[in-house]
């Protein structure tokens, strides 16, 4: 098999759902590694076949010969299948994304308390929201977090983004302890490696399209070249090339979103965290944004964590959190197979 061949169904494989990128590392690693080995196998045997007849060996070397013969091609098929099914466990493994995961965000033990001071009476009552949390989130994971209201999601959520700190407990960011880290390191990874999509969207009216794409670079100082570049290649990639002079008032909810999830992107942040994107969105529309970023998440390798109340758009994710009361009532894993996915989650969903 040529190189250019490999080359070019390997870029396949980005491209491809896991069933298919393992079927295909299978067929490169075994059709065309094992076969051309049974063939110079039986080649070799053909030819020390026919040198024996010619020298006129007698019966009782030829078959001495060939005993040690077998036994050595047996022992060389063992190792030559040892080494492929290692090679093979490899490379899958590193196409899915599931060798030497990095973690993305770590929570252990933590707590979350508000305060409400009562205006009839002189004393503090302290609300408990989260309730000793543990979990790991690995990098290209697409997380979802479900709960009644109230149950601490949108609170969650601002704690994994660094934008409200923990009563207790920590969190730790690419393997970062948050709590160590300056006010101005926090706004930087908030800036550059954390993507926020909120429900109601948050787009400044008075700027355009373009321009609210390309805040976050804007603030960050890049280029204004860059800055145009990076703007024009999302926005053809989510489909807003047309709307980029457009101010965000002049465009429906689902553009809105999608140009929000643009402006998440345009950093290329490690993380994407979305708050209900779909909350106010039609069903199409909601189809359209929640397609988006299963694309992210599988093509682009982002890592997801999105907080929503639907369970159709839960059963896209590969991770659910149900929380309740401020636990973690359940910690489900998607198999593959998104109906039974979402299914389950209907019967889970009873216990909230």
């Amino acid at each position: 098999m040529s190189d250019k061949k490999v080359r070019a169904d390997f870029l396949k494989c980005m491209g491809m759902r896991k069933k298919e990128r393992v079927s295909l590392l299978k067929r490169e690693l075994y059709y065309f590694y094992w076969l051309p080995e049974l063939i110079t196998i039986v080649v070799t045997s053909i030819f020390t076949a026919a040198t024996f007849h010619a020298r006129m060996y007698t019966h009782a070397v030829r078959i001495a010969w060939l005993k040690h013969a077998v036994w050595i091609w047996l022992m060389y098929l063992a190792v030559q299948w040892g080494f492929a099914w290692i090679l093979g466990r490899f490379i899958i493994r590193k196409v899915e994304g599931k060798m030497n995961k990095r973690e993305v965000m770590k929570v252990e033990n933590l707590v979350r308390n508000y305060k409400m001071v009562h205006s009839d009476r002189q004393d503090e009552e302290e609300i408990k929201v989260l309730k000793g949390l543990d979990f790991t989130i690995e990098e290209q994971e697409f997380v979802g977090i479900m709960g009644k209201s109230g149950c601490g999601k949108t609170t969650l959520l601002k704690v994994l983004g660094l934008i409200d700190k923990p009563t207790s407990g920590k969190i730790f960011f690419t393997g970062k302890d948050a709590s160590e880290l300056w006010s101005d390191e926090l706004a930087d990874i908030r800036r550059r490696e954390i993507g926020f999509v909120f429900q109601d969207f948050y787009l400044l009216n008075s700027l355009s399209v373009k321009e609210n794409i390309m805040l976050p670079m804007v603030l960050d100082k890049a280029p204004v070249d860059k800055c145009y570049k990076n703007v024009e290649a999302y926005a053809e990639n989510f489909g807003l090339s047309h709307l980029l002079e457009k101010q965000p008032y002049e465009v429906s909810g689902g553009e809105k979103q999608r140009v929000a999830i643009c402006r998440a992107l345009i950093n290329n942040p490690d993380l994407i965290l979305a708050d209900e994107p779909t909350g106010n969105l039609d069903s199409k529309s909601g189809k359209i944004v929640i397609d988006a970023l299963k694309d992210i998440n599988e093509h682009m390798g982002k890592t997801i964590i999105m907080v929503t109340h639907d369970p159709q758009m839960a059963s896209y994710c590969s991770q659910l959190i149900l929380l309740k009361d401020g636990v973690i009532l359940e910690d489900l894993k998607n198999s593959g197979d998104q109906e039974t996915f979402y299914q389950e989650i209907l019967e889970k969903m009873k216990e909230l």
